[in-house]
């Protein structure tokens, strides 16, 4: 059984939609290419699964295809490198453009997968969504389990740490794991080398006291960066930081928009907590040196005694982290 979307233009080509499939094509090409699959992978399942979100919002009843049907319509579905995706497609100027939509499940039943007829998922049609997806999932890991370790080197003089590959989540979890202080183990602090060799300010690590969890917090739905996923703007109260402040130009290292992004969320943050308990709901948008200006500067705001807490939510997984406070 599946289920097949057809909208017209206008959807297609909404500004949201319409990066999301571009998404999904330069995903495509970059995991044929495997500059890094991993995180390609990732980044295609997150825009196939705000296309589906984006298609539920408009239309409320697909169409539903069973054996024979089904399979003739999972049949016309194109790969894109070795990627099968999930909807039909026709050639305008040379551009591919999306037509009707296929999804296996509703989406208000589970996340995204790819339809599970045998066209779709033989191995010499290309690879399975599902079994992508637990690629990138390994991937994570790994990337986690590296950063860990870098980190835990940290303690033992070496403050740099390179950030390599590592996802958001991976570096949320990871400087989350040294937040608190421990009898067991000294304070120390680092600072995150980044790819183009630039090093960026230090994080203190093991140095805040364990404390109750504040109360009585007013609750805020905020997002790290504008203009990155553009669905969220419904789902959001606000944004700590505007693209343009950090997008990056020629004479700008990475870690030079990590002091950007530090300096504006901290005031940010302090703007909005003031003298009140503050709980934000934080959904990660941004580039890797805006998710460590962040955490910079929640630690060194929860050094100094604000009374700030900070549940990390991630698109891929579909769940709220461990809370910071």
């Amino acid at each position: 059984m599946i289920y097949v979307f057809e909208p017209d233009a206008t959807f297609w080509d909404s500004p949201a939609i319409a990066t999301a499939v571009h998404d999904v094509f330069e995903a495509c090409r970059r995991i044929e290419k495997e500059s890094d699959p991993g995180r390609e992978v990732v980044r295609l399942g997150v825009a196939l699964r705000a296309i589906e979100q984006g298609l539920y919002a408009r239309y409320s009843s697909p169409r539903v295809l069973e054996s024979s049907a089904a399979d003739a319509v999972a049949a016309t579905l194109p790969l894109v490198g070795s990627v099968r995706l999930p909807f039909t497609v026709q050639s305008i100027n040379g551009a591919l453009k999306p037509l009707c939509f296929v999804t296996a499940v509703p989406f208000d039943k589970q996340p995204f997968v790819f339809p599970s007829t045998s066209p779709v998922s033989s191995p010499s049609n290309g690879p399975h969504v599902s079994l992508e997806r637990k690629a990138a999932l390994d991937v994570s890991r790994d990337q986690g389990s590296k950063l860990l370790r870098r980190i835990d080197a940290a303690r033992r003089g070496n403050a740099q740490v390179a950030l390599g590959n590592s996802r958001h989540v991976d570096l949320t979890k990871a400087l989350h794991r040294y937040l608190h202080a421990t009898d067991a183990e000294e304070s120390f602090r680092i600072h995150f080398v980044y790819k183009d060799g630039s090093m960026g300010g230090a994080i203190h690590l093991r140095q805040l006291p364990i404390r109750e969890e504040p109360s009585g917090a007013v609750d805020l739905c905020v997002a790290l960066e504008s203009c990155r996923h553009f669905d969220l703007d419904t789902e959001v109260d606000c944004y700590l930081l505007r693209n343009a402040e950090v997008a990056r130009r020629e004479d700008a290292t990475f870690a030079v928009q990590e002091k950007i992004s530090y300096e504006r969320i901290r005031a940010s943050l302090e703007d909005l907590c003031g003298k009140e308990s503050l709980h934000l709901r934080l959904f990660h948008t941004g580039l890797e040196p805006a998710v460590v200006g962040f955490y910079r500067a929640l630690i060194d705001l929860l050094l100094a005694g604000w009374q700030l807490k900070v549940t990390p939510v991630f698109f891929v997984g579909g769940r709220d982290e461990e809370t910071w406070y």
